[in-house]
């Protein structure tokens, strides 16, 4: 058994979500007479159906989770938050870093690297990592950089930014990741009624012996890479480069319905089997587990996965009410979301082994094992 852990880890987390509150008012009569012949093209759709078709290679916890909510055309849903028209992913970005900085007692000077990721960035290229090094005025010179997993992200750079500082590269580090989709969603669309924007950040470094970061594994599968792709608006063969050969807007969409089904329907076992893996690899079990963070994609999400890897005890994760009912799903920054959620309600408390999970467009799957470091918040 993995007895100490590194050593290093998060020093302080903090998130920021836009002011507006979208409620369920905002789909009107016509999506709702629209919503049936339009759902089976959704790129969230394919488990309900797969579900109501009885497939049996849909895993038991997810369609028990499913037919909770499948008379709702909310899914579970009430509220998100949503960004301004003029709000920028890196307006989120520097008020989420500013805050972590702020609960770490720093200031950004202090700070060796910078890790970020943008899902919508404000320009296709370059990402928004040089640009949030700048804003909130880290020194010149340092390091800045984009990691990305998908909706995974958060977890690789925590192992990235702990590894780096146990080795005395950067003593100290910044991460940070935000979700925009709101930018990017068709609201004609059922699936629409899950987006919700956010980012998240946190300092890394040192953190005391026995605490903080223990160890992470990664699975990528390039096989499912089509199943949720961002694509001109119903033109998918043409590459997002050809701009003159198509005017729509860019969406989230399903481009390999096989793909996005077994990222959907397979994914209570896809997450079982990845957290079993890192428990075992460090010596631990699943009765050892204290909490568990995952994203929370959709209203059954949480449940279902935490259910499949064998804590099916409601204290040990964030309820439905508290996360996706409050917030929908905020992709990227999903799961650390569920983590600082977990941590600002008193549930995830110091000493606590924490097991974090987080799938990725891609395909791409990150558990890490932590052991809680962060006294609770003031």
């Amino acid at each position: 058994m993995t007895t100490s852990p590194s050593g290093y880890g998060l020093q302080s987390i903090a998130k920021y979500v836009p002011e507006h509150v979208r409620t369920n008012d905002f789909w009107g009569d016509e999506w709702r007479e629209k919503y049936t012949a339009r759902v089976q093209a959704d790129v969230t759709a394919g488990v309900d159906k797969a579900v109501q078709e009885g497939r049996a290679d849909v895993d038991p916890e997810v369609a028990r989770g499913t037919t909770r909510w499948e008379h709702d055309l909310f899914r579970g849903a009430k509220e998100r938050r949503v960004m301004r028209e003029d709000e920028l992913s890196s307006d989120m970005e520097v008020a989420a870093a500013k805050e972590a900085l702020v609960r770490a007692g720093i200031e950004a000077t202090q700070l060796d690297a910078y890790y970020g990721y943008s899902t919508v960035p404000d320009e296709i290229e370059p990402q928004n990592h040089c640009l949030i090094h700048h804003r909130i005025g880290m020194r010149e010179g340092t390091f800045a950089a984009t990691l990305a997993s998908g909706c995974a992200t958060f977890l690789p750079m925590i192992m990235t930014a702990s590894r780096m500082a146990q080795v005395g590269e950067h003593d100290r580090s910044l991460i940070c990741v935000s979700g925009a989709m709101s930018k990017c969603t068709d609201y004609g669309y059922p699936g629409s009624v899950n987006v919700g924007d956010a980012a998240v950040a946190g300092v890394i470094g040192k953190v005391g012996d026995g605490l903080g970061y223990i160890g992470h594994i990664q699975r990528s599968r390039g096989d499912l890479h089509r199943g949720i792709v961002m694509l001109p608006e119903g033109k998918p063969d043409i590459p997002w480069w050809q701009a003159d050969r198509h005017q729509g807007r860019f969406y989230a969409t399903n481009d390999d319905r096989k793909a996005t089904h077994i990222m959907g329907a397979r994914s209570a076992t896809l997450c079982r089997e990845a957290c079993h893996e890192v428990l075992d690899t460090h010596g631990y079990t699943v009765d050892d587990v204290d909490f568990i963070c995952l994203p929370q994609s959709a209203s059954w999400f949480g449940q279902a996965l935490a259910e499949a890897v064998g804590i099916p005890d409601p204290a040990k994760w964030v309820p439905v009410e508290d996360h996706y009912q409050k917030y929908a799903h905020c992709v990227v920054a999903s799961l650390p979301l569920n983590v600082c959620i977990a941590w600002e309600t008193g549930r995830l408390k110091k000493g606590d082994l924490l097991l974090m999970y987080g799938a990725g467009a891609g395909f791409t799957q990150a558990a890490t094992l932590y052991r809680w470091n962060l006294d609770a918040p003031a």
